[in-house]
């Protein structure tokens, strides 16, 4: 996980990391900060919601 925050969307989007740790990262994280979403990251995103390692909240 980047520290700084300049990879913060990216590192939540692929799971690179605490979840919390994620979220806090990139609610911080410079507004012009990107990530490229793709399908292997929304997958494994899924996958991880279906089998209860996230819930919605």
């Amino acid at each position: 996980m980047d520290t700084n925050g300049s990879h913060a969307p990216e590192d939540l989007v692929h799971w690179r990391g605490e979840l919390v740790d994620l979220v806090k990262a990139a609610r911080h994280a410079d507004a012009s900060a990107t990530a490229l979403v793709d399908r292997a990251a929304i997958a494994a995103v899924l996958e991880k919601a279906a089998y209860g390692q996230v819930g919605p909240a």
